[in-house]
């Protein structure tokens, strides 16, 4: 569902007609701007005054705010309610600004990957993989991009949902909702081997080791344990759909290997963030795809020639950050509950618990569940995974708390990751929540649960 079928069909979000003809254009232009803001941040920080991403940020959220679909306006109003509740009991404004200043680097790395995937996925290669896709049965479908999801998540994060959107399209809406879910499933699952990701970094830093390297076996192994058991509730495949899921996705690896390649080595060589080495590496690689393409200079009959493909620029890039309202306001909700201290009580209630190891798995499906962002859920779950092992492996911890990251990334309705799924596919939040999914993840904290008593 696009945004035009949104305001058309919904006279509550109606707005003037001069308004939706110049709307896009404007959050487009918008949207390039926030990119090139980005940039300019990280590679001279003082070469904008500071008000300017911020200025950017709430005029883009304010102009794409009416075209947010209604699967996605329930959570919206539910993490604004809260928000404003937990503000008005602390007295201060601190969560709401922090997620401004989050929400612009942010969009920068949206719009740095519709930028790598306009020139890095061409229509043929695009073409070529779901021609291979259509001859496989449903379960095989589902298979191949739930495993392509779970090795890009590991780098490209939420981004991957775009990426992989146009393989979707076509597909009757029933089959696209169990696609939708599956890809969320493999995103979700790079969380435990991936060392690239937000998760990890949080994870590591909460259980109080450097990273995630030292502990790759042990993430390697839980990441295997959760593909089995998402092979198995999203369809087992047949042993020849396995082994044709790498030649289905043949035709999109080379371009995705180069953006990794060039991402991971900017940002080994750098010391920066993957989500910032991103926005570098992709006006570089749009740079060396025109050139591949020869289209440096303007064709024959004038600039005007030149007028469609940027039309479609500046619609990509104002597409990339139409969801920037969900991204603050669960970002801002984090930060308040975070700082509100109102989970303290309840890992010392865990840490008092007879059975307390045992009941973390558990207690991270409930979290999500209930709504929590991952930086709450997560916490609480370090917290207490701190104070019941100590002594532990330091990576039993670390990967307790990356499945508490990982369940309110498949399940919380204020997740990141189910509201761009959400968006992306036009599939409604609830199915995505309590879908199956919802059983991936019960069935990798029993697994946990055993493992770690």
């Amino acid at each position: 569902m696009n945004s035009q079928e949104v305001l058309a069909g919904d006279p509550a979000m109606a707005v003037p007609a001069w308004l939706r003809r110049v709307r896009p254009g404007v959050v487009g232009c918008l949207a390039v701007l926030l990119w090139i803001a980005g940039i300019l941040q990280l590679v001279g920080p003082r070469v904008l005054p500071g008000w300017v991403s911020p200025a950017l940020v709430v005029l883009v959220t304010l102009l794409v705010v009416p075209d947010l679909t209604r699967s996605l306006r329930a959570p919206l109003t539910l993490c604004c309610a809260a928000l404003v509740g937990l503000m008005l009991h602390a007295g201060q404004t601190q969560p709401v600004l922090a997620a401004v200043d989050f929400a612009a680097p942010f969009a920068a790395f949206l719009v740095s990957v519709a930028i790598l995937r306009g020139n890095l996925l061409s229509a043929a290669r695009l073409a070529e993989t779901r021609a291979r896709l259509a001859v496989q049965d449903a379960v095989g479908r589902r298979s191949v991009l739930l495993l392509l999801s779970c090795l890009m998540g590991g780098v490209f994060s939420i981004g991957t949902f775009p990426m992989l959107a146009p393989l979707v399209e076509g597909v009757p809406a029933a089959e696209t909702d169990r696609l939708a879910s599956a890809i969320l499933c493999g995103n979700g699952l790079a969380l435990l081997w991936s060392p690239f990701t937000v998760g990890m970094g949080f994870a590591a830093a909460a259980v109080g080791v450097t990273g995630g390297f030292a502990f790759l076996p042990q993430l390697l192994t839980a990441a295997a344990i959760g593909l089995v058991a998402a092979l198995a509730v999203h369809g087992w495949p047949r042993l020849a759909t396995l082994r044709q899921a790498g030649a289905t996705a043949v035709p999109l690896l080379p371009p995705f290997a180069l953006a990794i390649a060039a991402t991971l080595g900017l940002a080994a060589f750098t010391g920066m963030r993957v989500t910032d080495a991103v926005v570098l590496v992709a006006p570089i690689v749009g740079l060396v795809a025109m050139l591949a393409r020869g289209t440096m200079r303007l064709p024959h009959g004038g600039p005007h020639r030149t007028q469609p493909a940027a039309q479609r620029a500046l619609l990509g890039a104002g597409g990339a950050v139409r969801d920037l309202p969900m991204y603050i306001a669960g970002f801002a909700l984090a930060r308040a509950l975070a700082e509100s201290g109102l989970f303290g009580g309840l890992t010392t209630t865990i840490a008092g618990a007879g059975a307390g190891v045992i009941l973390l798995p558990p207690l991270a499906l409930v979290m999500a569940l209930a709504g929590l962002p991952a930086l709450v859920s997560g916490g609480v779950v370090a917290a207490a995974a701190n104070t019941l092992m100590p002594l532990s492996d330091p990576g039993a911890r670390l990967v307790v708390t990356l499945f508490a990251w990982l369940a309110t990334t498949l399940l919380s309705v204020t997740g990141m990751s189910v509201l761009a799924t959400s968006s992306t596919f036009g599939t409604r939040v609830r199915r995505l929540v309590l879908g199956r999914n919802l059983l991936v993840a019960a069935l990798l904290a029993a697994v946990l649960a055993v493992v770690i008593r």
